[in-house]
């Protein structure tokens, strides 16, 4: 997953580990370059990734584009704190679940 709010990956992951313990989170990161990165290596690359739409530098909709555009192999889900229709199409047009 990825969200640029140290507090927010750590309830995250707290979250999913609580409700979904069936679900390995292989790794957190702070930046959405971060994210493509390890999207794009094999031996990185999650089943899904939990973007937050509102990242500094990469937006999540560009870091869902440059993922999507590189594979299919990774859901992508957005998280934003903002009303939904801030960010639905553009992440939709950008790959994101």
């Amino acid at each position: 997953m990825v969200d640029n709010d140290q507090l927010t990956l750590t309830m995250l992951t707290l979250l999913v580990h609580r409700d979904l313990p069936e679900v390995d989170v292989t790794w957190a990161c702070r930046r959405g370059r971060d994210a493509v990165a390890r999207c794009l290596s094999a031996d990185s690359r999650p089943d899904v990734l939990l973007v937050d739409m509102s990242l500094e530098g990469l937006s999540g909709v560009e870091v869902c584009r440059q993922v999507r555009a590189a594979t299919a192999d990774v859901a992508l889900i957005g998280v934003t704190s903002f009303s939904l229709e801030y960010y639905a199409a553009d992440a939709l047009a950008a790959g994101a679940q």
